[in-house]
């Protein structure tokens, strides 16, 4: 699945659609990301990201296309809490194709 970043608002939709679409709860987040339930429940529905919403408003102003993109494997592909971030699975950019 892929899913165009161009707001902080985005990325709060796109965590609330995957986890729904792989039939998560907050909870089972909360679990394999080392996050509070609570601090997720806000992430998805309130102005909790506005942080990101700089980021992501200062990298879209240098022209930059974000993009979340999930491959078809599932939670147990999800690096623990703390650990670095696999190759690809944030991706900034900044092409045009």
């Amino acid at each position: 699945m892929r899913y165009p970043i161009r707001s902080g608002d985005d990325l709060t939709r796109t965590l609330q659609a995957e986890r729904r679409r792989r039939g998560l709860t907050q909870h089972d987040v909360g679990e394999l990301t080392g996050l509070d339930q609570t601090y997720l429940s806000r992430l998805e529905t309130d102005g909790a990201a506005l942080q990101l919403a700089r980021v992501v408003s200062a990298l879209r102003r240098l022209g930059a296309t974000i993009e979340v993109r999930f491959d078809d494997g599932g939670p147990a592909d999800v690096a623990p809490a703390g650990a670095p971030e696999a190759a690809g699975d944030a991706r900034v950019d900044d092409t045009d194709g």
